[in-house]
């Protein structure tokens, strides 16, 4: 009985909650650190890809060649009204924010075939201009596996969209042994769970400080309310 009407208390709580109909399409594409011409006929191909009922993209890239895929597809995505704007914190990605401001959140490095070049692990998200104010995201941190390991690592992304918050996670691991891989996910879920959600900040001391002294003497004047009362008590009954 108790079960059914918890049930139905849910059931009469979601249908209060506003349903919105925001549709996300996501793609992660491992690159193999292909050069620029081939990474704009790459952007091409992909921005063809997403469907035209698409409001907010995501896409997650293992050894891209860098940053100039993302230029192609802000142009790509943004032209031919389409309407889609690259995010970062705090707003829109600007084209006189500075490198390292929109590369935020992503895992750089060198080795397996961008020995010259350099490579990336990214994730970037793309939202129609309708939804700029119910889209943002709210925090970036990149995870990097050390400079051995090139650019595998985890970009790693905290979106909300209206009401829900996600997690974009786009990793690229290593390609040896299973438990090598296994420890480097483990790091990744850790580094998510610890970083990037913020925490409530701690308490100044003083403030704590505050609080417990406060406790203290709400704690003593019960005492001496109690005391009194036993003894008003007391004295009456006799």
């Amino acid at each position: 009985m108790a079960e059914a009407k918890q049930a139905a208390a849910v059931a009469t709580a979601m249908a209060q909650v506003e349903q919105v109909d925001c549709r996300i399409w996501v793609v992660s594409w491992n690159m193999q650190c292909g050069d620029m011409e081939r990474e704009q006929g790459s952007a091409q191909s992909l921005a063809s890809l997403i469907p035209d009922e698409a409001q907010v993209v995501v896409v997650g890239l293992q050894e891209s060649a860098g940053e100039q895929f993302h230029m192609i597809l802000d142009g790509l995505l943004s032209a031919g009204g389409r309407g889609f704007t690259r995010l970062a914190v705090g707003g829109a990605v600007k084209r006189e924010q500075s490198r390292s401001e929109q590369q935020a959140g992503n895992v750089h490095g060198r080795g397996d075939g961008g020995l010259l070049t350099g490579k990336l692990t990214s994730v970037a998200v793309w939202v129609q201009s309708e939804l700029r104010e119910s889209v943002t995201v709210q925090n970036v941190k990149p995870l990097d596996f050390g400079r051995r390991e090139g650019s595998k690592g985890a970009a790693t992304m905290l979106l909300r969209a209206f009401d829900s918050t996600i997690a974009l996670v786009n990793c690229h691991l290593s390609a040896a042994a299973l438990d090598k891989r296994m420890a480097q996910y483990g790091a990744v879920v850790e580094k998510v769970a610890t970083t990037l959600v913020p925490l409530p900040a701690p308490l100044p001391a003083a403030v704590l400080l505050l609080s417990r002294l406060l406790l203290l003497l709400t704690l003593a004047w019960l005492v001496y309310v109690c005391r009194w009362a036993t003894r008003w008590a007391t004295s009456t009954s006799s």
